[in-house]
């Protein structure tokens, strides 16, 4: 019996941390733009390839290549924003043709 005491405490223990952990993420995601905008965090190169492949969706290609440049700016190495920018100028240029 005492046991399956432990065994029913663990389980509930293990459901009680993925809960939280759970609870920790969503308010992390729906917190994270606020504290962006306060400057409490910093957006990474992620965050801005994240923007563009949003603004090039919408064909807002002048939006797509600004956060390229700013992804390269914090990751100059990176080779798939540097083909992603390419790509970008390459619709830019045949936008004003």
């Amino acid at each position: 019996m005492e046991k399956i005491s432990v065994g029913i405490g663990l389980i509930i223990v293990t459901c009680v941390v993925v809960l939280m952990a759970g609870f920790v993420a969503a308010a992390w995601f729906l917190l994270r733009p606020l504290a962006v905008s306060l400057g409490l965090v910093r957006l990474t190169p992620y965050d801005y390839m994240v923007q563009a492949w949003k603004a090039e969706r919408a064909g807002r290609w002048e939006d797509a290549l600004a956060a390229y440049d700013q992804a390269l700016r914090l990751d100059p190495s990176d080779q798939d924003t540097h083909a992603r920018r390419n790509t970008v100028l390459e619709h830019l240029s045949d936008l004003d043709e």
